[in-house]
């Protein structure tokens, strides 16, 4: 089977270093209890994570072991406020176990472009 974790880190948690790490932590042993308990062969992690991939490592250096699949074009321009500040690729998707097809964007209802893998 294919396990799938997503989730969403609030602006706020980002910019609050504790609450960051707690919910870094969450994710950390959520996905390595699916690797090593369950012994999880095919897994996708996809999350706002609301930080670059660069700042990621720093709080899950673990997630290096998992092919970025995700586009790594700049997420957060559609926010009126940071789009002129903040333009980087703060939405990611991960894959172990796969092999990556293609993945983009669209454009859609939302203040972060949507970003999509197809994955084999």
């Amino acid at each position: 089977g294919v396990y799938i974790i997503q989730a969403h880190m609030p602006l706020l948690y980002a910019c609050k270093f504790a609450q960051f790490k707690m919910q870094m932590g969450f994710l950390v042993s959520a996905v390595n209890d699916l690797i090593k308990e369950v012994k999880v062969k095919k897994i996708i992690v996809m999350w706002d994570f609301n930080c670059t991939y660069r700042s990621l490592i720093r709080f899950f250096p673990d997630i290096q072991k998992f092919d970025r699949l995700s586009p790594k074009v700049p997420t957060c321009i559609r926010t009126n406020i940071l789009k002129y500040l903040y333009r980087q690729n703060i939405d990611h998707i991960f894959g172990l176990g796969f092999e990556l097809k293609q993945s983009g964007f669209i454009e859609g209802m939302s203040d972060h472009r949507l970003i999509f893998v197809e994955v084999e």
